[in-house]
């Protein structure tokens, strides 16, 4: 099998010429009349086709309406921004109309090839719309070239005045026109053009309808504007103007007079003042020619009563007048003026009448205000009121109709000064309230607006201006403390008044050495000898009372009442109670108990408990200087270390030097100094170091000391002054010259021995009458005689006073009684039980007697207290423990029963009774006598 040679031959792939492309920014463009364009931008993304970048293109076009163009367009491919775009040129006729319709097409220089299906050179046909916009022409039209007029003729219609008038071109048949005047120019005259015309009106026909204005003649070359309805967009024009020449004719003139304004209104604060008003009445459209004169005539005033005189005008129309009364309100003042005729010799011409209405506007007068400069107050005083703080006027009285109005604004460094802020009612009376706590300064403004209000430049506010002025409200007196807090029912006890705000410069709003106006209250009973000492100190003398009171302090100034006070400031006792309770530790007691404290004539059989709780019991009270002295066996009291010594001011506890190396068993006062004695051998001064004293020491307030050239041994029990003299009893003992034991006596320069004292026992207790003093305790025998445990001394000599089987602790003197307790049951050969009394020579009970030792026995008027380690009364149901109180029969018919002191139940034993004052008795002439409401029990002669 054989195969043909092999043929080669070649494939040419040859690819189609592209169609070119463009885009029309806008198939309808708007271009404006009588406009050039350049380089107009109509079609972008112009492209010969993909990939035949070298071919070059260009638009085939045809358009209708021609006549729109002034030079014809001519459409071409350009670049702008680096690319190919279409641009075409032409300019626009200048009254062009319609819209153009360009038919496009873009063709580029590429090759055709025959039998080459899909080629083309040439785009698909798009169609562009040019719309030509007119602008406005302008109207047209033609004037007569002159018109005479007569001067101040009637209307004048002049038809045909203006002709030929055409709204512009043909393309604006439906345009409107108007005519006006538009002004002009003088030509020989002594007028202006301005107000030439009254009237002047062309109507579109053309006709003329036109009056000359008053009084205008000469010769005047006017303008004339005919305008149309086309506006001037984009350049239109929509007016045009011509021109004639006027001749107005002189006539007579015509008169017209007229006011500057019809109203003339006249404040009320020029009422009664001279006023000119110049060329109030003015001759309107008035030139005169030189031979002629005007004159002025005031026709009529309708309230002459409302001027002082008559209104007068001037050759030159000015008005004068004075307003009389205000209240009148309205007048009318009527006037013409008169000139003669050029056109008839001798003939006067006159105006019309013109009036003016004179109104009188009430003009409201500013207020005026006057106020004080410092008002002052007390805080926390509650609502202070003070009428006529602001005095002030509203005006004249045809103002008094008006009503104020006060502003008050305030600024103070004190915050929440004002619980209620200080205002002004409208009668000027001003009122705040102050806060409690707070106080200090304000410094206040005030204004004053009435109801006239501002109108025609009036003022409404007081003429001053805002006023200050200052608000000082004074702090309220502080009583913190009363020291000593605690005093006699009598009173008379000096005190001191600490706390705030008592007198200075701030408190009182002066500086004074001492101040005035101030008061110390006691629940309502004065303070007396009251001394201001400085703004946080008072001194003074209570007053009698009883219990718990208040404490107030009171400052009257002038203008401010103020009081401060302590609620339990100040307790008025009658009695001091000291002893132990059942764990040991001891106690202070005070009747009455403010709980129930009776009255000044009979104080309640009572007692409340102090604050001050030493650690064991007390044994021994006085008071000294307005303090309470305390001793007993405790080494503190209250964290402070005391030895069995202290003083109370009723606050606080202090040492009385550092106190003594054992028990305090007595302490009395003997010559204002205090005077302690027990079983103690040494007392510690305050400063360190101690003085040797055995059982007696002198306290001065500062150191302590002993008491003459003593030098004895034993224990001190009980101290007695009477008749300026120290009597002492216990277990002492001295020797040498003056020997003594048991009991010794001091005159104030040197101790006495008392016949030698005591044998075979301790004096306990000590206590006087007015003549002789009494003694009691374990001993046998006094100054060499026999006696059983009590004893009295008439100055010289000793006397026996019966016989008790058991020891005497406590005796006591009221009336002509004397009262003895101890540990014991008879007295005398009378079964008595711990309390006896003695008179004239024979021993009774007390009733049936208590059930325990009695320690201490206390006369209060005519009342016996007696305290002890007791239980109860014998023979009486009542409950009596460790106090009781029994009061003297005047007529001792009924021994009265035993009543129990309240209070003392859940306490303990009472070891010592003291009367609240230095004294619980008073004298007269030669005679101690105790006093109560049923009468005066004297001692006269115990035996």
């Amino acid at each position: 099998e054989s195969n043909s040679l092999v043929h080669y031959f070649t494939v040419n792939v040859i690819s189609p010429n592209r169609a070119p492309t463009f885009n029309l920014q806008n198939q309808t463009r708007i271009i404006l009349a009588g406009s050039t364009y350049s380089s107009f931008v109509f079609a972008d993304s112009v492209s010969p086709g993909f990939g035949e970048e070298d071919q070059v293109v260009v638009f085939y076009y045809q358009y209708n309406n021609p006549d729109a163009f002034l030079v014809q367009p001519v459409l071409r491919v350009g670049i702008s921004g680096g690319r190919l775009v279409g641009l075409m040129d032409f300019e626009v006729s200048s009254f062009g109309q319609g819209c153009v319709v360009f038919n496009l097409t873009l063709v580029d220089n590429g090759d055709e090839i025959p039998g080459l299906v899909g080629g083309s050179r040439m785009s698909d046909r798009q169609v562009l719309e040019l719309c030509v916009k007119g602008r406005n022409t302008p109207p047209v039209f033609s004037l007569q070239p002159s018109l005479t007029l007569n001067q101040n003729g009637p209307s004048t219609r002049v038809p045909g005045f203006a002709f030929d008038i055409s709204a512009g071109s043909s393309f604006e048949p439906d345009q409107q026109v108007s005519f006006r005047f538009l002004g002009g120019v003088t030509a020989d005259s002594v007028w202006g053009v301005q107000g030439l015309f009254s009237q002047f009106t062309i109507y579109r026909n053309g006709t003329l309808d036109v009056i000359p204005g008053r009084n205008r003649y000469g010769t005047f070359v006017v303008d004339v504007l005919l305008e149309d309805d086309g506006g001037v967009v984009d350049g239109g024009l929509n007016s045009s103007t011509q021109t004639f020449f006027l001749t107005i004719v002189e006539r007579d003139l015509v008169l017209f007079l007229a006011p500057q304004q019809p109203l003339l209104a006249v404040e009320e604060a020029q009422t009664q003042t001279p006023l000119t008003f110049p060329s109030y009445f003015e001759a309107r459209d008035l030139i005169l020619h030189d031979s002629q004169t005007i004159s002025f005539l005031l026709v009529n005033v309708s309230n002459p009563s409302m001027f002082t005189s008559e209104p007068q005008i001037d050759s030159v129309g000015s008005l004068s007048f004075q307003i009389h009364d205000a209240s009148s309100q309205e007048a009318e003042i009527s006037a013409k003026i008169r000139v003669p005729s050029i056109e008839t010799p001798g003939l006067i011409l006159e105006s019309n009448v013109a009036t003016v209405v004179v109104s009188v506007i009430p003009f409201n007068d500013p207020p005026t205000l006057a106020i004080q400069a410092l008002v002052t107050a007390s805080e926390g005083d509650g609502l202070k009121e003070l009428r006529n703080f602001a005095v002030f006027s509203l005006g004249p009285p045809d103002e008094q109709w008006q009503t104020a109005h006060f502003s008050v604004s305030f600024a103070s460094v004190v915050p929440n000064l004002f619980r209620l802020p200080p205002a002004i009612d409208s009668q000027g009376t001003l009122s705040f309230e102050t806060m409690p706590g707070q106080h200090g300064i304000a410094t206040a403004r005030v204004s004053l607006r009435d109801d006239g209000g501002t109108d025609n430049g009036a003022s409404d506010t007081n003429i001053e201006g805002p006023i200050q002025f200052s608000i000082r409200v004074f702090p309220r007196p502080r009583v913190l403390a009363v020291v000593p807090c605690f005093g006699p029912l009598q009173g008379g006890t000096l005190v001191t008044i600490q706390g705030a705000f008592f007198g200075s410069y701030y408190s009182r709003g002066y500086q004074a050495t001492t101040y005035a106006g101030l008061a110390v209250v006691f629940g309502e009973a004065p303070c007396q000898e009251l001394q201001y000492i400085s703004d946080v100190e008072l001194t003074c003398e209570t007053p009698p009372g009883i219990g718990l009171s208040p404490v107030t302090v009171q400052i009257s100034e002038e203008d401010v009442f103020r009081t401060g006070n302590l609620q339990d400031g100040f307790i008025h006792e009658l009695l001091l109670f000291g002893g132990f309770k059942s764990d040991g530790s001891g106690y202070l007691g005070f009747g009455p108990s403010i709980q129930n404290e009776g009255s000044l004539i009979q104080p309640s059989a009572s007692m409340h408990v102090g604050q001050v709780e030493p650690v064991k019991s007390v044994d021994a009270l006085a008071i000294h200087q307005e303090q309470m002295y305390v001793g007993g066996s405790f080494a503190n009291v209250d964290h402070l270390e005391v030895n069995s010594l202290f003083r109370w001011n009723g606050h606080s506890v202090f040492r009385v030097g550092r106190g003594v190396n054992g028990a305090v068993k007595a302490i009395t006062v003997f010559e204002d100094r205090l005077i302690v004695g027990g079983i103690f051998t040494r007392a510690f001064q305050t400063r360190g170091g101690s003085l040797q004293s055995a059982a007696m020491a002198v306290w001065d307030g500062n150191i302590w000391s002993t008491l003459g050239d003593i030098s004895w041994e034993g224990e001190v029990h009980a101290l007695l002054v009477h008749q300026e003299k120290l009597y002492v009893g216990g277990s002492i003992r001295s020797h040498g010259s003056s020997a003594f034991e048991g009991v010794a006596m001091y005159d104030g320069t040197r101790w006495h021995s008392m016949l030698g004292g005591t044998k075979g026992g301790i004096v306990h207790a000590l206590a006087a009458s007015l003549k002789e003093v009494y003694i009691g305790g374990s001993f046998v025998s006094v100054g060499g005689q026999p006696a059983t445990r009590i004893a009295r001394w008439d100055g010289s000599n000793w006397y026996a006073v019966g016989d008790i089987n058991g020891d005497v602790y406590s005796i006591a003197v009221l009336g002509e009684f004397v009262f003895v307790g101890g540990d014991f049951t008879t007295a005398g050969m009378q079964t008595v039980n711990h309390i006896a009394r003695y008179h004239q020579g024979k021993w009774h009970p007390l009733k049936q007697g208590l059930k325990g030792s009695v320690f201490s026995l206390v006369t209060v008027g005519s009342c016996l207290y007696i305290g002890g380690g007791f239980m109860a009364a014998y023979g009486e149901g009542q409950e009596v423990q460790h106090a009781a109180r029994w009061c003297l029969d005047p007529l001792d018919i009924t021994p009265a029963a035993y009543e129990a002191v309240s209070g003392l139940s859940a306490l303990g034993p009472v070891r010592v009774i003291a009367p609240a004052a230095a004294t619980s008795s008073m004298g007269f002439d030669d005679q101690i006598c105790p006093i109560d409401r049923m009468g005066t029990h004297c001692n006269s002669t115990i035996r």
